[in-house]
């Protein structure tokens, strides 16, 4: 689907929660800034909540997924090293066509952004923190 600024969005199954605008206005500031080839706020079921510029509904689920495994293998790690108490942020996975970027906003929201491979990570990882500190504002972080 076509928003009316220009921008691909996704249209999500029926029962995907609906989000704050503000949320959507932070997603699609990041993929127009960044130039990503898509931008994903999912969360750490392996559900797409939101998706920018990506209409591939079956390469969306697959992200989805490969991030939120990721996510839950490095608390894995973390836990096989005896720190129970942290979690690792942030994720990168550089690749011969793209890169994957992804960030935790708060225990249950993940943040992905996949870019062309000829693209710098560097303002890449600026926009994309940016974005996770005001999504995180948005959300309250996971109570545990």
């Amino acid at each position: 689907m076509i928003s009316g600024s220009g921008q691909q969005t996704e249209s999500l199954p029926a029962d995907t929660p609906t989000l704050p605008e503000k949320v959507s206005k932070h997603l699609q500031d990041l993929w127009y800034e960044s130039g990503a080839e898509m931008v994903i706020l999912l969360n750490t079921n392996r559900e797409p909540l939101q998706v920018i510029g990506e209409t591939d509904q079956n390469k969306i689920s697959h992200l989805a997924a490969f991030v939120a495994d990721n996510f839950m293998a490095v608390t894995e790690l973390a836990s096989l090293l005896g720190d129970n108490t942290s979690t690792f942020k942030s994720s990168y996975h550089e690749g011969n066509q793209y890169n994957i970027y992804s960030l935790d906003i708060n225990g249950d929201l993940l943040l992905s952004i996949v870019f062309d491979a000829k693209r710098k990570p560097g303002p890449i990882w600026i926009f994309a923190r940016q974005a996770a500190a005001a999504l995180a504002s948005l959300f309250p972080a996971r109570t545990q």
